[in-house]
């Protein structure tokens, strides 16, 4: 007999989200979200388990600021769909994203699949024991250091044992130190490389401590100048009635090596 899916197991999951007060939680206050998204119908119970912990526990310590519901689909159809098996994740913060970018990966089959990157020492330990809790261990390493030093690029390389075929930039959000990363980690993707950017939007440019432009300037003027190695999609909010097609206010990239 079939098992049944885990959406079906536990039919309220992430529904429940729509009492909670938090700004984290408006994709699912949306009209039309009354459904589990994939990220979090996919999961087994167990791992469902993890998640409402950890969303409990990132309550309690007020550690808020993850990429989101539709940040995160979006991902999960770049590395399900397409079978990645090697991924840089820089900017881990809390773990959110990179708990579910590991039970992806497990799922698939994959190990020593997923290095994530960040400079805070402190929520990187908050991270590895989610990671642990999860049974990740496998799939997942936490490297603690500066994203766009090359220290980080020799991490990646032993760990994955490849080039990584998936790039996920969602880091300091600063104009310079993306641009940093682009020229450090560019050249580590293979033909047809991808790269995923959070935060591309004009609304994101705030988030640059900086006040530099943050990724939005650094993304125009990176892309400008290496056109002919890379091509770019920039997905950006465009709120109102029928032109909010793409939800996220924060803005995605996705560029491809050529």
């Amino acid at each position: 007999m079939l098992e049944k899916p885990p959406s079906e197991q536990s039919p309220q999951r992430s529904l429940a989200f729509t009492l909670r007060e938090n700004k984290r939680y408006d994709w699912h206050k949306q009209p039309g979200s009354d459904y589990i998204p994939p990220i979090y119908a996919t999961l087994d119970e167990q791992e469902w388990a993890v998640m409402e912990a950890w969303y409990d526990e990132t309550e309690e310590v007020q550690h808020f600021g993850e990429a989101g519901v539709t940040f995160m689909c979006f991902i999960q159809g770049l590395v399900m769909g397409n079978m990645l098996r090697r991924v840089v994740q820089l900017g881990t913060y809390a773990g959110y994203s990179t708990l579910l970018l590991g039970f992806m990966l497990r799922r698939m089959g994959a190990s020593n699949a997923l290095l994530s990157v960040d400079i805070s020492a402190e929520t990187n330990v908050f991270t590895q024991r989610w990671v642990e809790r999860a049974g990740l261990d496998q799939q997942v390493r936490l490297h603690t250091g500066d994203s766009a030093d090359p220290q980080a690029v020799t991490q990646a390389r032993d760990f994955l044992e490849g080039p990584p075929q998936l790039l996920i930039i969602d880091s300091s959000h600063q104009y310079q130190h993306t641009l940093d990363e682009l020229e450090r980690w560019l050249p580590e993707l293979p033909q047809g490389g991808l790269v995923v950017m959070h935060d591309s939007g004009d609304f994101a440019a705030a988030f640059d401590s900086t006040q530099a432009g943050g990724v939005h300037r650094a993304l125009s003027e990176w892309t400008r100048d290496h056109a002919d190695e890379v091509g770019c999609i920039d997905l950006r909010w465009c709120p109102g009635g029928d032109a909010s097609i793409y939800l996220d206010p924060c803005g995605l990239a996705l560029l491809q090596k050529r």
